[in-house]
């Protein structure tokens, strides 16, 4: 079977990309497999793994999504590009660090789609990067 182009370049799963991936629920699930059928990358930037794992066995169906990814190290260009999103936003916080973590993520690779649980917060950190195509997922 023929691959069929994602209509993304890569895809990104911020925290509530990753907890609705492993709940198996309808758009994740349909956003998974629309890169899974054209070939498209997934990135899980390790810091989602930080924010929504407990290293619990439990865990099962999240460990199953973490491993058919590829975990982002956060580095100081990473984090840099975070901070200046942040504060190009006007945002800051915890949590908006790790969202803006995540928007960085996407543009390090140049673009991409976010499957995030936040649209709104994630809109306003990528639109700090107009010439890029970042885009967001909602689930």
């Amino acid at each position: 079977m023929p691959r069929v182009a994602a209509p993304w370049p890569i895809l990104v799963l911020d925290s509530g990309g990753l907890t609705a991936a492993a709940a198996n629920k309808e758009k994740a699930r349909g956003a998974l497999s629309a890169s899974e059928r054209g070939g498209t990358r997934v990135l899980l930037p390790s810091i989602v793994i930080a924010e929504s794992t407990t290293a619990s066995p439990r865990e099962a169906m999240l460990n199953r999504v973490i491993q058919g990814t590829t975990v982002v190290p956060l580095d100081l260009e990473l984090a840099r590009e975070a901070a200046a999103l942040k504060a190009e936003a006007g945002m800051s916080g915890v949590e908006h660090t790790i969202d803006a973590i995540v928007v960085a993520t996407a543009v390090a690779f140049g673009g991409a789609a976010i499957l995030t649980s936040d649209p709104d917060d994630i809109s306003r950190l990528a639109d700090q990067r107009p010439a890029l195509r970042i885009r967001t997922l909602k689930v």
